[in-house]
Formats: C-alpha cells, structure tokens, sequence
C-alpha cells in the first residue's frame, strides 16, 4: 500500500472518529423535549415530578434510581435547584448524630451532594446547581425547565390522568403512573382539587403566614475580620466557619419605616468569589397569588437594604466598613404557604413525644420553626420542650400551657378529635422587666424593645 493510501485511510478514519465524537457530543448536550416523547415513545412516564426545587431534584434521582422512568419538569425557569440556586439560600442545617459525634444524621442523596461540594454548611450557589445537573444526568433523569405557565392538570374519575403543558408552540400531554408536586406553593395539588389550610387557616387565620424573606448578595467584605469578631463577641449562638457566619445580633434593632419588612440577625454564606449571601430581611403579608407584585416587592427592598441595613452595617462591625449590596435574589424565599389536609401528617405531638411511625420517610432534628406573622413578633425556634400551636395538634394527655418569645402563652385543652384553645386575659410579660443587655464590650446593646421578658416558669402551670 502507497504512502499515499496510508494517508488517505488515516484521514478517512480521523474524519469518520471526529464525525462520531461530534455527533455524541452533540446528542449528550441537545437538552431533551417532552415532545420526543419517553423511552417507549410515547407521553407516557412511569413518573413525574414537578418542581426543580432541590426536594423535586432529589425525588427525581429516588425514582430513577429505583428503575423508573422519570422525568423532571418545571416552569419558566431557566436552572434547576430552586431555592438553593433561585432563592440564593446556601446555608445548610446539619443534623448529627449526637452523643459528641461529627456524624450527621442525613444519608441517601443529601450525602452524594454534599460529598461533592466538600461538606461544607455552606455552599457557592453555582457550585451545587453544577452537581444537581451532574446527578440527574447520573442517574438518567430527564429534565425540561422552561416550559410555558400556561399548564393544566387534567383529571380523570378523581385522578390525575395528565399534566397539559406548552413546550415552545407544541402543546404536550405529559402522562404518568404517578406524580409528585415539588412546587414552592403545591400549584399541581390544588390545581387537581387537594384540600389545603392557607397559611395557618387551621387556628382561625387563614391567610397569615410566617414572614419570608429575599436573600441578598453583598461583596467587598472582610472575611477574617468577620470571622474574628464573631468568635469573640462573647454570646453564646453566634460564630463563624470557613464558609459560614452567624450572628449581629444587634442588626434586628434596624428600624425600618415600613410595616411589611423587618430585619433578623442574619445567617450568611460565603460564595466561592469571595462575596456573601444574607438570610436577614423579612417580608410579611406577601400574596403569592399576585405575581405581579412580585417585583415592586423586590424593589422596595433594595431600597431598605441601601439605606438602612448596609449603612448599620459598615458602622458597627468590623470588616463590612467597604461593604457594597449588589443584588437581591432572583426569587423569593417562601417558609410557609398552604398545608395540605393529608391523610398523614406531622403534628406537634409527634415532635414531642419524638413518635417514629414505621413507614417514616426521613428523618430530621431541627426544632418547630415558628416566623412571625408582623413584624411586632419575633420569630422563634420551638423544642419539645415548648410546644407551640403553629402545627396541628391532634391530641394530649393532658391541658399545657403554650409559651414562647413570639407567641402569647395558651393554655390548650386536647381532646381525643379536637383541641381548644383558651387565651388568658393577661400575659406574665406585659408587667415584668426587660431582659438584660448584652455584657459584651464592644459593639452596640442587643435590642430588648420588641422582645417580650422571659416566662417565669414558677408562675406556670400545667407546662409540658
């Protein structure tokens, strides 16, 4: 064979090898249509979820995992994760296994992704949308997240026999053998005609939820600075990581002229650019059926950060003195919207009687966490110990008295069906003294205006 030939055979099978590479590449990376139909060929799946919100991602990957056909789906929205890389909330509460161990409790999915974005409580927001992408593709989950708003659920003999999307200008059916709703607000439930409590409509208040919040990126800030006065400030709950920072207290003293928002200590996390994201602003009475509020919202709390958190800020702590807001959030984060009438659910007994039903799902360890309704109520974390009325209580064995900084004290008569609850006519706080400033040296004095005064537990009665 001439060299001539050689040449040319080479040639042929490097344009043939590349055409091939090509073509894989450009397979693997074509993202996938609902109108290509599922592996069978048709609109049929055996499951869809709805929702790319990181509970619908982990779904995804459980249903794949186990053989199914799954697709994920979701609208007008041009990534997946939600709330971790929408919502910018990149904090992580950890639950471990007790006893002084470092062990955390959650296993499955949650330990693949947070193995792969290092173990750390806090996480850069592109970072994890990366392994979210990675994991569904691991998997073979198939993932389609801009179609139109437009959707429709269609039901059949009181069951969900189909979800009718627009994907581009093709309308497509998307049928399953089962559906699960990861929506922020269970838009797909309600739609199909699943009876929910809005908001905390169960105890006469329907409507009233817990504050949400808009996460905020500010760049510019020293890190070492902020991890040095944390660690010393001398309160007990504030302190700082790597990648993580808890505390300022003294920020919730921030008066804000405005009835809808409020500011908390914040809850911060470091980006991999060096900038950080602030869980710190609280927004009350938001309607999330007014989409198109939605953005004046936004607007109005870009002004309150400007004007009156960033400046606190660069004059009290050290390290944020050159500290510049940047944005907010693409979306909102939002703690509480409709509770669905299940045929199971979590009530408060069963945190605090620590019931472990036999089909449980998950476990966890974080405490009830009751957001106030306004801004003339702090919010509060609820332990066994304190059993608070915001989850349904089925049953007791006996009357309690409900206290905690964020809620008026009720003594709460339980029935074997139903539970009563009694108001007293006046609060062992409205009296008492102030609790005491901070003792710390440097810094200003933690607010106690708005803060009711502890309950005196000798004056209780009946308690849990």
């Amino acid at each position: 064979m001439s060299k001539r030939m050689i040449r040319r055979l080479c040639l042929t099978v490097l344009l043939v090898t590349s055409t091939l590479l090509l073509s894989a590449c450009m397979g693997k990376n074509q993202p996938f249509q609902l109108s290509n139909g599922s592996d069978n060929g048709d609109s049929r799946y055996d499951l869809v979820v709805i929702g790319s919100e990181p509970e619908g991602i982990a779904a995804a990957i459980a249903g794949a995992k186990n053989g199914l056909d799954t697709v994920l789906i979701d609208f007008n929205r041009d990534k997946i994760g939600g709330l971790y890389t929408l919502g910018w909330l990149n904090m992580i509460d950890l639950n471990y296994i007790g006893g002084g161990s470092s062990e955390i409790l959650q296993h499955g999915i949650f330990a693949e992704v947070f193995a792969a974005i290092g173990s750390k409580s806090a996480f850069d927001t592109g970072e994890i949308e990366q392994v979210f992408v990675r994991l569904l593709d691991k998997y073979g989950v198939k993932v389609v997240t801009d179609l139109k708003t437009d959707w429709q659920v269609l039901a059949e003999d009181d069951r969900v026999a189909g979800i009718e999307v627009t994907e581009g200008e093709n309308a497509v059916t998307v049928e399953a053998a089962t559906y699960i709703d990861a929506t922020q607000n269970a838009d797909i439930a309600r739609a199909a005609g699943v009876t929910f409590f809005d908001g905390q409509e169960e105890f006469g208040l329907k409507g009233l939820r817990g504050a949400d919040t808009l996460v905020f990126k500010v760049d510019k800030v020293d890190w070492d600075a902020v991890t040095a006065y944390l660690d010393k400030d001398g309160i007990d709950g504030t302190g700082s990581t790597d990648h993580a920072a808890w505390g300022y207290l003294e920020l919730s003293s921030v008066v804000i002229d405005d009835e809808n928002f409020g500011v908390r200590a914040p809850n911060i996390g470091r980006q991999n650019d060096g900038s950080l994201l602030l869980n710190s602003l609280l927004i009350y009475h938001m309607d999330l059926e007014d989409r198109d509020a939605y953005e004046e919202t936004k607007e109005k709390a870009k002004t309150i950060i400007e004007n009156d958190i960033m400046p606190f800020m660069r004059e009290h702590y050290p390290g944020w003195e050159e500290a510049v807001f940047v944005d907010v959030a693409p979306e909102f984060y939002i703690r509480e919207s409709y509770h669905m009438d299940a045929l199971k659910r979590l009530t408060a007994s069963d945190v605090f009687e620590s019931r472990n039903p036999e089909d449980a799902v998950a476990e966890g360890s974080y405490p009830i966490d009751l957001q106030a309704r306004n801004k003339n109520l702090p919010a509060s974390h609820c332990r066994p110990q304190c059993p608070m009325a915001s989850l349904s209580v089925r049953w007791c064995r006996k009357p309690w008295t409900i206290f905690s900084s964020s809620a008026k004290p009720a003594v709460m008569t339980c029935r074997p069906s139903a539970a009563r609850v009694r108001f007293p006519s006046a609060w062992p706080w409205e009296k008492a003294p102030a609790p005491p400033r901070s003792s710390r040296k440097n810094g200003p004095p933690i607010p106690t205006g708005r803060w009711p005064a502890i309950w005196d537990r000798s004056k209780a009665s009946n308690r849990c």
